[in-house]
């Protein structure tokens, strides 16, 4: 009986914690001026993605990466395959007869 009051005091000191962890968090983010979740403002979300490495925003890291990848796909020559025309051997034929 003990452990089960035990138990029930324990789950309503976290479920006491954890509102309250909320109420004073939406509580700092309104003294900040942070939005909530859904509303992230583009400062934010760029200030977020820098590296510690020369200041050097993600994004513009990847702009450079896609910039050379498509500078190296356009000075590259293609020559399209012929096709060649597929040799039935005998078990090729008894893979189609058995589908």
């Amino acid at each position: 009986m003990f452990s089960f009051l035990l138990f029930i005091f324990l789950a309503v000191v976290l479920i006491v914690l954890s509102t309250a962890g909320r109420v004073l968090s939406s509580v700092f983010r309104l003294f900040r001026g942070v939005q909530g979740p859904g509303r992230t403002s583009s400062d934010s979300y760029d200030s977020e993605n820098k590296y510690d490495n020369g200041d050097v925003v993600q994004s513009e890291k990847g702009a450079i990466r896609m910039r050379n990848f498509k500078n190296l796909a356009e000075e590259t020559e293609y020559e399209e395959m012929k096709e060649e025309p597929i040799q039935r051997t005998v078990e090729y034929e008894r893979v189609e007869r058995n589908n």
